[in-house]
């Protein structure tokens, strides 16, 4: 019996030891087994794939590198998605890198399926053609099924094949270029985190960025982006303190998306807050706490706030606004405030009559800088912007 025993025991024993060297040769296998596969050779069909699906040249620059461990993985970098013809600059997109993990069990299915994707210090430019066309708008040659894998109806988004499985989407120091007439916006250093149900199609993103000098943090949900109708709620926040919120439902086709909901916005100093973000030079009396409220509707070349209601310090005014794209950007401004007290103003100590109602059009001209004097300074805004105001106040 003690022999049987010692027998039983080393065969468990070496049983272990043999376990362990095929598990030991099976991860050095899955470690170097992508060292040994030249996946440079297939970056030319890769990238012929993603050119016939985005509809415009995408280019792999750089290496591309594949791991197993502990999820099957590719990195592809030096990625860059072409601009259309009359376009600024040659790419709409640079990617320093793009890591993409894979699923497992799709993959052993002969099925790609992504789980979660990084942009690392991706370069995005926007703008519109001389033609009026967004850069942004794509002309796919091979059109994608959406979820339920049918054509894509009406009105609605298609989903790209493998990305309608995406979970997550992480962007690492990003830039944004907006292109606009002789203008240009930057939006850089651009940190986010997307979060999607691939089963229901709900949104949720926060992230950080820095616009015009100002530090600038985001939360956004939402509905399923490829829905007729699509709930949204965004709340942003920056430094100088201002917190805005929006709480809209788009809809409409994919071309011509409508906006309608309730946005508010509230802010420590109005003056810098206009100084810093909208490069607009007022008075240093307006250096007030600042609060609005409206009903926002419109698209994308248009926009409308309804029910507009200022509080600027002691003063509050109502009214409405319309904002319109083009070169130069048109805003048409309707405000009746209800008093002024002037005793309350820390700029305008001394008496001074109630300003007459007045109106009129006229197109700013260029300020220098984008952050008013620290004291004094006359009011002005920038360049290619018209401005139609009709303001009352009662005395």
């Amino acid at each position: 019996m003690l022999w049987c025993g010692l027998s039983r025991r080393d065969f468990l024993r070496k049983a272990a030891i043999l376990l362990g060297i095929v598990v030991v040769l099976v991860l050095a296998g899955l470690i170097l087994a992508p060292q040994l596969v030249d996946l440079d050779h297939f970056k030319a069909p890769i990238a012929a794939e993603l050119s016939e699906r985005a509809g415009r040249p995408v280019e792999l620059a750089g290496p591309i590198a594949l791991s197993l461990l502990p999820f099957p993985a590719v990195t592809a970098r030096d990625l860059r998605v072409a601009n259309p013809p009359g376009a600024a600059v040659a790419s709409m997109v640079r990617l320093r890198a793009l890591e993409v993990k894979l699923a497992l069990l799709p993959l052993l299915a002969g099925r790609i399926e992504l789980n979660y994707a990084t942009l690392v210090e991706p370069e995005i430019d926007l703008e519109r053609l001389p033609d009026g066309t967004p850069n942004w708008r794509w002309s796919a040659a091979t059109p994608a099924p959406n979820r339920a894998g049918a054509p894509a109806e009406p009105g609605r988004l298609p989903a790209a094949a493998g990305i309608a499985s995406l979970a997550r989407l992480t962007i690492q120091n990003g830039a944004v270029t907006w292109r606009a007439g002789d203008g240009i916006e930057r939006f850089e250093h651009i940190n986010a985190d997307l979060a999607l149900d691939p089963a229901s199609g709900q949104v949720g993103a926060a992230g950080n960025l820095v616009a015009r000098g100002a530090a600038v943090s985001f939360d956004l949900k939402s509905g399923p982006l490829d829905a007729a109708e699509t709930p949204l709620q965004l709340t942003v926040t920056t430094k100088p303190t201002a917190r805005l919120q929006l709480d809209a439902l788009l809809s409409g086709p994919v071309d011509d998306r409508r906006i309608a909901g309730k946005l508010t916005l509230a802010g420590d100093d109005a003056r810098t807050l206009l100084g810093t973000l909208g490069r607009i030079v007022v008075p240093v009396a307006l250096a007030q706490p600042v609060a609005v409220s409206a009903d926002l509707s419109g698209s994308m070349r248009q926009l409308t706030l309804d029910h507009l209601a200022v509080d600027l310090g002691p003063a509050h005014g109502e009214g409405s606004l319309h904002a319109e794209a083009g070169t130069p950007l048109a805003f048409a401004l309707r405000l009746s405030i209800g008093q002024l007290d002037f005793d309350r103003w820390p700029a305008a100590h001394t008496a001074a009559p109630a300003p007459a109602p007045f109106g009129g059009t006229f197109i700013a001209s260029p300020i220098a800088g984008a952050l008013p004097p620290a004291h004094g300074g006359s009011a002005g805004l920038p360049a290619a912007i018209k401005a139609s105001l009709d303001i009352g106040v009662d005395a």
